[in-house]
């Protein structure tokens, strides 16, 4: 009779959609002895909606002792939910050629982490068949509707959320993270595709707590990206600007708030290559110093000294009057940081723009793409406190994600 039981168990969690648990009341044989001894031979385990919203999903491991699961059967007897254990699962040599999927089959949990190498994420973001949703520490893929077909659903590929993780190595190199849940409902040729890139030791990575926050915890992070915090710096800059009686000093704002506004390429890489760089330099240029309005130095705002805009051999560039306008103006103050990574960001994107180069794959682009990126938010930062300076910008208020800089990070 306890064969029975389990039997019975383990056929509805092998036949479900979603490898669900069998709910006590459905169960044909309702032997509470019987369900313990299976219990403490470890061959079931008991949920409820005393231990998680919804116990009809193996979401994550509850580590619920033996005697909390005896006693809730006899608690609260409509409300159980029961599973084979994964221990019992690994007993029957089950196997699916899906091979996320066959992970659930033996027991994981949906919302079980596998970690990839972030080279996976080039793959989609090259391919104009999908689109990524990404903002710096998790994000979505999905095909694009017009390469979907409603008679076909291995055309739809959907990861409803990835995060950012890191080697617990001292260098904390990045990779990625996926719930088993989502892997599961991919087709067996994405499930292959995604299987090449899965890392070995899984056990040797970790998912950074924002993304755990959200999506296991439910809570909102309080860390603010430094590419959002950058966007929002240049709003406030042209906001003093505009208080200062002064043409905004960036022509075009980006919105930190939305995936769809921000320029491509302002993100980290996917895939550490020379070509991936240079192009991520090449919107800081179009962001950064393309985008600075030389009008706003050839104004006379507030108590403010203007910059002539032609010297004998023509019109200047824009670095060099702000260069100008920050001497003429600032008293005490370090213009380094503002100026240096401007001419850094020219000057790089200088020799793809009129050369010929074989691309390289490395990660040291890795780190030369975040020593750029901290050095393009320590300029804002700089631009904006100097300006905030000024007398008449004294009553506007800094909000406290960019003031409380302890909350910014690099993902």
């Amino acid at each position: 009779m306890k064969q029975k039981i389990l039997d019975e168990i383990t056929d509805y969690y092998l036949n479900s959609k979603d490898f669900n648990g069998l709910s006590l009341r459905n169960l044909n044989t309702k032997d509470v002895n019987l369900l313990e001894e299976l219990i403490d031979e470890e061959s079931i385990e008991v949920l409820s909606c005393r231990f998680v919203i919804n116990p009809h999903i193996r979401m994550y491991n509850l580590n619920v002792s033996r005697e909390e699961q005896k006693k809730e059967l006899k608690d609260n007897i409509n409300f159980c939910v029961l599973y084979p254990s994964k221990k019992y699962l690994y007993t029957l040599n089950l196997s699916n050629h899906k091979p996320f999927t066959e992970m659930l089959m033996k027991g994981s949990n949906h919302l079980d982490l596998i970690f990839f190498k972030m080279d996976i994420l080039e793959s989609y973001f090259q391919d104009p068949r999908y689109h990524i949703f990404f903002g710096d520490y998790r994000g979505t893929i999905v095909t694009r509707d017009k390469y979907t077909s409603p008679d076909n659903c291995d055309d739809v590929e959907y990861i409803k959320d990835f995060g950012i993780a890191y080697s617990k190595s001292e260098n904390r190199e990045r990779c990625i993270g996926v719930f088993i849940g989502d892997l599961s409902d991919l087709s067996l040729y994405d499930q292959m595709k995604w299987k090449k890139y899965m890392l070995s030791n899984q056990e040797n990575y970790y998912i950074n707590s924002s993304f755990y926050k959200n999506t296991i915890l439910g809570q909102w992070t309080d860390k603010i990206s430094v590419y959002d915090a950058i966007l929002d710096e240049m709003k406030l800059i042209n906001k003093l600007c505009d208080n200062m009686k002064l043409p905004k000093l960036f022509k075009i704002e980006f919105s930190s708030e939305s995936y769809e506004e921000r320029p491509d390429y302002y993100r980290m890489m996917f895939l550490p290559t020379l070509k991936n760089y240079h192009d991520f330099v090449m919107v800081l240029e179009k962001m950064f110093v393309d985008n600075i309005n030389v009008d706003t130095f050839k104004v006379k705002g507030v108590g403010l000294k203007t910059v002539n805009p032609y010297d004998k051999k023509g019109k200047k560039a824009s670095i060099r009057m702000f260069s100008e306008w920050l001497d003429l103006n600032i008293i005490n103050g370090d213009m380094k940081p503002i100026i240096q990574v401007l001419k850094d960001i020219r000057k790089e994107r200088q020799l793809p723009a009129h050369k010929i180069i074989e691309n390289e794959y490395s990660k040291e682009f890795y780190k030369k793409q975040d020593e750029l990126i901290k050095k393009v938010y320590r300029s804002m930062t700089c631009i904006r406190a100097l300006l905030s300076n000024h007398p008449v910008n004294r009553s506007i208020k800094i909000p406290s994600h960019l003031k409380e800089q302890e909350h910014i990070v690099l993902y």
